[in-house]
């Protein structure tokens, strides 16, 4: 416990209570933080719709204690900062956790010849709660209907997070 102005404070209170930058500087920050959540998933075309709306409610919340807050960059100031950084740190922990929750995006399309043959998402948490969105040629086979000549492959992929692969064998059909 730390005296502070006659009050006995905690190490966490004292933090809550100033953070580790001022006040004044968290104000201003709290703007293009805001703005950045809101403007980040329509922007950026989230692929996923629940992690855009998750986002955006954090974005609109961002929003409601930059606007709120009772300090000095606050317009309406009637959150106490108490209440701010407890919510600062819910949030924080949400965008933490995110990723492995709602899973992240790993698309791919595949086309031959120009056309369509297969779409799939091997996502984190996508097949079953143990995935880690790995796909591996014995459980992930696309077999393409080759004609004689020339053909183009063309594979279409979308990656969030994690890294991207692809893993590929020919193999004799008559064999």
């Amino acid at each position: 416990m730390v005296n502070v102005k006659g009050v006995q404070m905690s190490p966490f209170s004292r933090f809550m209570r100033r953070g580790p930058i001022s006040p004044q500087l968290h104000g201003v920050l709290d703007y293009p933080l805001a703005a950045v959540l809101v403007a980040g998933p329509l922007v950026l075309d989230f692929n996923s719709g629940t992690a855009k709306a998750f986002v955006l409610v954090l974005g609109g919340a961002a929003t409601v204690l930059a606007v709120g807050t009772a300090w000095s960059r606050g317009i309406v100031r009637v959150v106490p900062p108490l209440w701010h950084g407890v919510a600062d740190i819910g949030a924080t922990i949400a965008l933490i956790v995110a990723p492995f929750v709602l899973g992240y995006s790993d698309d791919v399309s595949v086309f031959l010849n120009g056309q369509i043959l297969f779409r799939g998402r091997s996502a984190q948490n996508f097949r079953d709660p143990g995935f880690l969105g790995i796909m591996n040629p014995e459980n992930d086979a696309v077999y393409l209907p080759l004609k004689k000549g020339k053909n183009e492959l063309m594979l279409a992929v979308s990656e969030l997070g994690g890294g991207w692969g692809f893993i590929g064998r020919l193999a004799d059909n008559e064999n």
